[in-house]
């Protein structure tokens, strides 16, 4: 636990209500307000309100590096505390926490951010509010967002910098999720649920991943209905949620949201849009007591799969924004919170009724002032490969019975030119054939950088590319927010990575190891690795609590075994088999069996190597294949073919942690 962390007493200065521990001889004051400076040096006071957890009689301690203010809440739940630094220590991080005076396991904290932006805010008075800086206000959401800032810190945050980076690292779902179970064990304690024993507190419990994630997970499979009850008072309730961004940030403007794949643009004549890989609405926008309040022109139409019952149905839905709230705003990103209106319609099951639904979205934002510049990040003449939303890839000579489907999701770009003046730019689109194969056809476009700061590629077909380069979560691995304009108009959109062609192929005697995907918060008891062997041998095994009970039987592990070899190109290809009589896997004797073999070809990955990462994180260009060939037999017909039939192909963009033996 670093030294802001709730066991940071020794060596602390405390006083009550004022403190100034380091001395020294003042200064002009902070980068803020005059009326929060003194020739002793920068002065703050921070009024603030509990508003859920220990809001009576708690124990309220600030910290700022290496000091410490002690205070108390009144019965409303409201608190003060008057803070005097010297100017040096004025990038110190304020940390604030309450602790409930008739149960010590019930420990809230709220992290403000570094003392001389929370100074900038205040302004002239000196004075930080709510209407200021939602951040004094210490929550269920609060304390997860700040135990999670703090879980995820590797060192000592020592500067508005540093802040910076490790606010990026912050999930917003996982903090709005925590925060949920966390009002579940003060306010249905009743029920039996109770803060868990592993824990000493609820601050604590926020900060442990493996032990928060395995508590949302059951209370969102197995009390779904109070765990959206208990969101759903958060959103609605004062306090919880910020109304506005804080005082410094406009609330007009752009916000790029990275888990949803798309943004949210706020103009200041109150008209807007929000655009994903599903289309482009467009929005109006007032600012009132209860947040921002949207309007969508059209509701955004988006086909979901959706379980009803023990089915799973393809459902319509059509969202309806509402409201914009802040978890968190800090000065070129935040966490917000959207709130929708849902109507789900089932048009091929005529027995269901419409769902109506009302959501609650929480979401990372980053602000277009920190988007970084194509000029200081890319290089002329580098292969990339670059994402696209969801494109319709070409498939040639395939079979009369079969149509088979490729979809796009990135596309290997290199770029020639200079930033000034733009260039051209050779794109390789990966061209599916019935059989399986793949070749990449050269397209030729043209680029430029423009007035927003968007690398932009424009097609011969009058389609576009707006690439928007986001300064965010993995510094060694870039994001980007990329707009499509199609050559019909229709906007879509996605975020995610760009990949340097650093690595140029992959090496024979390096390959063998486990390649594991990154724990989801969200289902942690669901893992899938790959166990590759020298001798050309693969396993991939997979973990999935399929009943969500919360623990795994042995039918819910599975192991497949498949074979792997080295393409031409340097990709790692990768091939598993079914059995065309039962339908199940089966271990082959042949890397390419006959399309009628009775141990056929069911599907096959490829790995396009591009970077390596200092967490030993492999990045690559992922293909993944589906064949028909197990399943010929089930047809009516007689299918006369003599190679494989492509089923479905997809291009996209992932991520394996390279170990050297399996985790379990």
């Amino acid at each position: 636990m670093n030294r802001y962390g709730l066991s940071k007493l020794l060596g602390a200065c405390v006083v009550s209500l004022i403190v100034g521990c380091s001395g020294g001889s003042g200064g002009s004051g902070g980068s803020g307000g005059s009326g929060g400076s003194g020739e002793e040096g920068v002065s703050l006071s921070i009024h603030g309100t509990l508003i859920d957890g220990p809001t009576t009689s708690a124990d309220i301690e600030i910290f700022i590096g290496d000091s410490l203010v002690s205070s108390f809440s009144s019965s409303d739940g409201g608190y003060t505390a008057d803070i005097e630094l010297d100017e040096s220590e004025s990038d110190e991080v304020v940390k604030i926490v309450a602790t409930s005076q008739e149960d010590s396991k019930v420990k809230f904290a709220s992290t403000l951010g570094t003392f001389s932006y929370l100074v900038e805010i205040a302004g002239d008075d000196g004075v930080l509010e709510q209407s200021e800086s939602h951040a004094v206000n210490i929550s269920s959401v609060s304390t997860a967002i700040s135990a999670i800032l703090e879980s995820e810190s590797d060192s000592v945050i020592e500067s508005s910098d540093e802040w910076d980076e490790v606010f990026k690292k912050v999930d917003a779902e996982r903090a709005f999720s925590v925060a949920a179970a966390i009002k579940i064990f003060i306010d249905y304690s009743e029920r039996g649920i109770s803060i868990p024993e592993e824990v000493e507190d609820t601050y604590q419990f926020a900060s442990d991943f493996d032990l928060s994630s395995q508590y949302v997970s059951m209370f969102m499979n197995q009390m779904e209905g109070l765990f959206k009850e208990v969101k759903v008072a958060m959103a609605q309730e004062a306090g919880f949620l910020g109304t506005s961004s804080n005082n410094l940030n406009p609330i007009e403007g752009t916000y790029y949201l990275p888990s949803e794949g798309g943004r949210i643009t706020l103009n200041t004549n109150g008209t807007g849009e929000y655009l994903n890989g599903s289309g482009l609405v467009e929005l109006t926008w007032t600012q009132g007591p209860e947040g921002i309040s949207l309007e969508s022109v059209e509701p955004l139409v988006e086909r979901i799969p959706m379980k009803v019952g023990e089915y799973y149905l393809s459902a319509v839905r059509e969202r309806q924004f509402d409201r914009l709230f802040w978890m968190l705003d800090s000065k070129n990103q935040g966490m917000v919170v959207l709130e929708t209106s849902d109507t789900l319609k089932f048009p091929d099951w005529a027995e269901s009724d419409d769902i109506f639904e009302t959501n609650y979205i929480a979401a990372n934002s980053v602000r277009q002032s920190d988007l970084l510049s194509p000029k200081d990040i890319l290089v002329i003449g580098n292969s990339y490969s670059m994402p696209t939303p969801d494109r319709d890839g070409e498939v040639v000579n395939y079979t009369e019975n079969f149509q088979p489907i490729s979809t796009l999701k990135s596309l290997k770009m290199s770029f020639a030119g200079d930033f000034e003046n733009g260039g051209n730019v050779n794109i390789k689109i990966p061209v599916a054939s019935g059989n399986g194969e793949i070749i990449e056809s050269d397209v030729s476009a043209v680029w430029i950088v423009d007035d927003s700061d968007r690398l932009v590629v424009n097609f011969s077909d009058n389609e576009r590319l707006y690439f928007s380069l986001l300064n965010f979560q993995n510094g060694e691995i870039l994001n980007s927010f990329v707009e499509r304009v199609s050559p019909d108009g229709l906007h879509s959109s996605t975020i995610s990575t760009i990949f340097s062609k650093d690595v140029e192929n992959w090496a024979d005697s390096e390959i063998k190891g486990v390649y594991l995907y990154p724990k989801n918060f969200f289902n942690p008891l669901n893992r899938f690795y790959f166990d590759i062997s020298a001798d050309g041998n693969i396993s991939t095994v997979s973990i999935n609590d399929l009943d969500n009970n919360g623990a795994i039987e042995d039918s819910e592990r599975q192991e497949l075994v498949g074979l792997w070899k080295l393409k031409d190109n340097g990709n790692l290809s990768i091939r598993f088999y079914r059995s065309e009589s039962v339908a199940e896997p089966c271990i082959s004797d042949s890397w390419n069996p006959e399309v009628d073999a009775e141990c056929a070809l069911f599907q096959e990955r490829e790995w396009d190597i591009h970077q390596i990462d200092s967490a030993d994180k492999y990045w690559f260009q992922y293909n993944v294949k589906y064949f028909e060939d197990a399943y010929l037999s089930l047809y009516d017909e007689d299918i006369d073919v003599d190679e494989h039939v492509l089923s479905t192909n997809r291009v996209y963009h992932s991520g394996l942690i390279k170990l050297s033996e399996r985790p379990f």
